[in-house]
C-alpha cells in the first residue's frame, strides 16, 4: 500500500486532476482561492488516510513555526452576515427562517 504524501497535491499552481469528483471540487476551490489573493504554502488539502471514511482536512507540508501566518484569505472572499445581508440572498435566507429552518 502507498503511504499517502499530502505535499504531493500541493502546489500553488492551477493543478488538474483526474481523481474522484470530491476531489476536483476541492482542486476547483483551491485554485479559485489561489487566483483570487488567497495564501496557503505550508498546509495542503488532502483525504484522510482512512479508506473506510472519506473526508478532506488540511495537512502541513512543512514545519509550522509557532506565531506564523499558516492561510491568508481576503475578506473579498469571506462570507459574513453583513455581506449577506447586503446582498441578495438576504430574501432567502428570511424566508428560511420564516420556515422555521433558521436559527431562532
Amino acid at each position: 500500500m502507498k503511504r499517502h504524501n499530502p505535499s504531493e497535491e500541493h502546489s500553488t499552481k492551477r493543478q488538474n486532476t483526474n481523481s474522484s469528483p470530491a476531489l476536483d471540487k476541492v482542486a476547483t476551490f483551491k485554485n479559485w482561492l489561489l487566483e483570487n489573493g488567497a495564501s496557503f504554502p505550508s498546509v495542503a488539502i488532502s483525504r484522510t488516510p482512512l479508506e473506510e471514511v472519506e473526508m478532506l482536512g488540511l495537512v502541513s507540508v512543512e514545519r509550522i513555526e509557532s506565531d506564523s501566518l499558516v492561510m491568508e484569505i481576503p475578506e473579498k472572499l469571506l462570507i459574513s452576515a453583513d455581506k449577506v445581508d447586503a446582498s441578495d440572498l438576504s430574501v432567502v435566507v428570511r424566508l428560511k427562517k420564516e420556515d422555521g429552518g433558521g436559527e431562532k
